[in-house]
């Protein structure tokens, strides 16, 4: 499932970088889009994008499905 979420952590956005870029799980805290709550998210990121409007903050899309599954198919 695609979940977005906002952070405001170099260090989050980096993180999540990371994950776009070699395809690999992580986890991270943010906000959600929806709620405004802070909550957990892991998965594979699929976009990191600048949030213009929020200041210093990246919109986050993140794939949650099932990680132990997509890391089997992967190394397979």
């Amino acid at each position: 499932m695609k979940m977005r979420f906002y952070v405001d952590s170099d260090d989050d956005a980096a993180r999540c970088r990371q994950s776009f870029e070699a395809h690999t799980p992580t986890v991270v805290c943010g906000c959600d889009a929806m709620t405004r709550r802070v909550n957990s998210y892991s998965g594979v990121v699929l976009a990191v994008e600048p949030a213009v409007s929020l200041g210093d903050h990246w919109r986050i899309t993140i794939d949650t499905g099932d990680v132990s599954e997509r890391s089997q198919r992967v190394g397979a």
